[in-house]
């Protein structure tokens, strides 16, 4: 494999807790005889099991194009047409939801408004209310005092 060919470093298998302090008997696979790992086995020797984007893929194959030739203006520009749309896409229906989501706000700002107009009155009503009691509590207590007032002189009366 050339140089051009390669993407990145190239890795070796070694064997976990194999070091070359310790004789060759005792390793499980000659060091010597290394081989390069292909990347199913490095997924798994780093716990990695995501496969990468599409678009990943896509812009990782014309990188290793453009590294071995310069593409004209109408390559690239094939390149990122189909990208551009499709962001373009993305644009367009992001605005239709803030639009759509900016209308939702309005009328949820307009219920909260009703909302508080109608706990405002509800709290007049209340307050007048309370108001009401209040009176009717102290009417009570009058009578209650003028009874009591009353009792008090009738008992005075009957026993002299």
């Amino acid at each position: 494999m050339s140089k051009r060919g390669r993407d990145g470093n190239v890795l070796l298998q070694s064997p976990p807790g194999c070091l070359l302090k310790r004789p060759a008997e005792s390793c499980p696979m000659n060091v010597k005889r290394r081989r390069p790992l292909a990347m199913e086995d490095v997924d798994q020797l780093f716990g990695q099991n995501k496969r990468p984007a599409t678009f990943d893929i896509e812009l990782e194959r014309m990188h290793k194009r453009l590294r071995a030739t310069v593409p004209t203006a109408e390559q690239a520009i094939a390149f990122l047409i189909p990208h551009m749309n499709s962001l373009r896409n993305l644009y367009c229906e992001s605005q239709d939801e803030n639009k759509r989501l900016k209308k939702h706000l309005v009328l949820m700002n307009a219920a909260y408004q009703a909302s508080l107009e109608q706990n405002a009155s509800l709290n007049r009503q209340l307050d007048a209310s309370k108001a009401e009691v209040a009176a009717l509590r102290r009417q009570v207590d009058m009578m209650k005092y003028r009874v009591a007032l009353t009792e008090c002189n009738t008992k005075r009366s009957l026993n002299p």
